[in-house]
């Protein structure tokens, strides 16, 4: 499901994607990584 208020706190935390890049959480979700933009880098 889209978070439009994450999407938008990411935009500002990491900096806006590229057309070749998309936001991931390190460690991803399953793995037990944290749904926050502290967690998210450009992959």
């Amino acid at each position: 499901m889209f978070d439009l208020d994450l999407f938008e706190e990411a935009k500002k935390f990491v900096g806006i994607l590229k057309n070749d890049e998309c936001y991931c959480f390190v460690p991803v979700l399953p793995l037990g990584g944290k749904k926050s933009v502290k967690t998210l880098e450009i992959g």
